[in-house]
């Protein structure tokens, strides 16, 4: 132990080792009918944290089948397992949480697992399970958000992206990500303005009306000519019949187009602007967030602000 309290974790390993061995021997000869669980999970733990994965596994793995109820043993086996790629991660990450249903260590585990290999309905499912227990932590709230931006749910993942910064503010992740989610789809509608062909164009035009990342409300906002209002308001008298629609377009002015186009545009813009700028006042190496504010204010003629970044 005084080994272990002092961190010499390489030490510590083989004196619990030998405790362990001693009564390894013991219960083989029927000199005792006690196995030292606790002798045993103090030799894993010094094995773990002397970097001796081989024989925390081994270790761990010996508790595991003695049934030892503590829940540390199967989040760090579960975790050593992933690490390796083991066969045996998910029937030993399900008997812990079985175990250990309140854990969140195992609970962010299963999750990952799920997202990782494209099981969204079941991670959804998942996540709505530790979320009764667990409401406001945010790496539940933020994972959410991301499997609803994954399934183009960009409202309710934009919900949980807000919920899991209002319970950590300083959650730079979750406002790059919420920002990133905005600034890639104006990316998106830059590039059918740059590459001025009628039909793309017409084509985006059409999906203002279809389930999107911003309202018609917030497009018209961003309008340079209100009076294209009306004209956006019209296109959902035709929201279930695209051929219909893109019909309507095709007919409206060319320069027209390109103030709607460029509304939507600035819309997102405007949307990802504050996630953005929140984000970089906490940290000014954020360069990824930065570079996405010089495009923002580049492109909204924001010449003032681009001064603030440098």
């Amino acid at each position: 132990m005084s080994r272990f309290e002092s961190e010499k974790w390489a030490e510590a390993y083989l004196k619990f080792n030998e405790a362990v061995v001693l009564n390894d021997f013991l219960t083989k000869n029927n000199l005792t009918k006690t196995i030292d669980t606790s002798a045993i999970y103090a030799t894993s733990l010094a094995a773990h944290n002397g970097g001796l994965k081989k024989e925390s596994i081994h270790l761990l793995e010996r508790l595991v089948a003695l049934k030892y109820k503590n829940k540390v043993v199967y989040e760090t086996l579960v975790d050593l397992y992933q690490q390796d790629n083991n066969p045996k991660f998910l029937s030993t990450l399900d008997e812990g949480l079985k175990m250990f249903p309140d854990s969140k260590s195992l609970q962010v585990s299963k999750l990952n697992y799920y997202i990782q290999n494209n099981k969204t309905d079941e991670a959804v499912a998942e996540i709505n399970n530790a979320l009764k227990t667990d409401p406001n932590n945010p790496t539940l709230l933020f994972n959410m958000a991301v499997l609803n931006e994954q399934l183009q749910r960009y409202h309710e993942a934009i919900k949980y992206y807000d919920k899991a910064i209002e319970n950590n503010p300083k959650y730079t992740d979750a406002m790059f990500n919420a920002g990133a989610m905005y600034f890639n789809k104006a990316v998106e509608i830059n590039k059918v303005i740059n590459d001025d062909t009628p039909a793309r164009l017409d084509s985006t035009i059409a999906e203002f009306v279809a389930t999107d990342i911003v309202t018609l409300d917030e497009i018209k906002a961003a309008l340079k000519e209100q009076n294209l209002s009306a004209l956006i308001n019209s296109f959902n008298n035709y929201a279930n019949d695209k051929n219909a629609l893109k019909e309507k377009v095709s007919k409206v002015n060319e320069n027209l187009k390109y103030e709607l186009i460029q509304a939507k545009r600035n819309a997102l813009f405007n949307k990802a602007m504050p996630y953005f700028e929140k984000a970089y006042s906490m940290d000014k190496n954020l360069v990824q967030i930065k570079s996405a504010l010089k495009e923002i204010y580049a492109r909204m003629n924001m010449f003032e602000k681009i001064k603030t970044l440098d």
